[in-house]
């Protein structure tokens, strides 16, 4: 999962370079997190409209976050709703760096799609989408809005309450803020879970971007809700499992 608003169901919702001397064992020091694998329902105003199946591997130095979501139930799956979102990076100094992204949506309404590549020798991205070919300057901690929960859990578990993520855009790094704001106890169809509750600060009043964290499974997302234009799209944790390296 990502923290991604895009209308109406876009809200439901990346070439090893500095490190690639290090060997695995190296790598897995750094991590702050483990592989895993999980399971989410998806509800919108209310009503369950599909699951997510998301997974963080590891591939020796190389990590990846996958996710699939498929709108199986209601108007979602009429529409024949597909997302995957797909983040390859590394971990420097216990962060992840992305190198290359994709974000895919296919409905029978329309489709979209944006790719991104980061040349940190170079200290710049490229992303492609609907619009065209766009190149920006990196900056030191750029993070991609398409694993932007990646870099969540590696903050929490670094300690951080309050902290700004520069996030790749197609016009640019924007800063996203988040702060801790408490802890939360959240029933999921997985059963009770003591959460950290974060919540990302948006100038918008309208707008809210809110996720529920469990530090007993490396800060996994067990619960995310998007409110935008009245509507709400919530992700509850339906099933989770730690994979080997």
């Amino acid at each position: 999962m990502s923290f991604i608003s895009n209308r109406p169901f876009r809200r439901v919702s990346s070439a090893l370079l500095c490190l690639a001397a290090m060997s695995s064992a190296l790598m897995a020091q750094d991590a702050p997190l483990k592989p895993y694998a999980a399971e989410y329902d998806v509800i919108r105003n209310g009503k369950t409209l599909g699951s997510s199946r998301v997974a963080l591997t590891q591939e020796g130095a190389t990590w990846r976050y996958h996710a699939n979501t498929t709108g199986d139930r209601g108007m979602a799956s009429l529409l024949g709703l597909k997302i995957t979102q797909r983040m390859d990076f590394t971990w420097v100094d216990g962060m992840p760096r992305p190198l290359t992204s994709d974000y895919d949506q296919q409905a029978t309404l329309g489709s979209r799609s944006v790719k991104v590549s980061y040349d940190w020798t170079a200290r710049s991205y490229h992303l492609a989408d609907r619009d065209g070919e766009h190149d920006h300057p990196l900056a030191d901690g750029a993070a991609d809005r398409y694993g932007s929960g990646v870099f969540i859990a590696a903050k929490l578990a670094a300690g951080a309450t309050d902290f700004t993520l520069p996030v790749a855009h197609a016009d640019g790094l924007r800063d996203w803020r988040f702060r801790v704001a408490g802890n939360e106890t959240v029933e999921t169809p997985s059963g009770s879970i003591a959460a950290i509750k974060v919540e990302r600060v948006r100038d918008d009043d309208d707008r809210q971007t809110i996720s529920w964290h469990d530090p007993m499974r490396g800060y996994l997302a067990v619960r995310l809700l998007q409110v935008e234009d009245g509507d709400t799209t919530e992700t509850r944790l339906r099933g989770w499992s730690e994979q080997a390296r």
